[in-house]
């Protein structure tokens, strides 16, 4: 079995599409931010309730974008959007409210 070289210090193709992908998000204004945010978490909660093959999955959720957003938002100081998915009357499960967290 072919082992992986995880060092970017040896792929530097590797650490400087890193930085173009940190440098983007931190160009992102909050609204963009918040709601890049709000995605991928609303894909990670469906997809820990309803599972992959429910009607509900929506993609795998991509958390090292979602991670930084979130890491953004506490750098500006800005309040994580807290995602609740709610059931209908009928109990069919329905996604979602979305509360700011404060």
């Amino acid at each position: 079995m072919r082992e992986q070289n995880h060092d970017p210090s040896k792929r530097p193709d590797l650490k400087e599409r890193d930085e173009r992908s940190k440098q983007h998000l931190q160009s992102m204004s909050d609204q963009e931010v918040t709601d890049r945010y709000r995605r991928e978490m609303l894909k990670l909660k469906g997809l820990n309730q309803f599972g992959r093959h429910s009607t509900y999955f929506r993609g795998y959720p991509n958390t090292l974008v979602m991670n930084r957003c979130g890491r953004i938002l506490d750098d500006r100081n800005l309040p994580r959007p807290s995602l609740v998915l709610q059931e209908k009357e009928l109990g069919n499960p329905v996604i979602l409210r979305s509360d700011v967290k404060r």
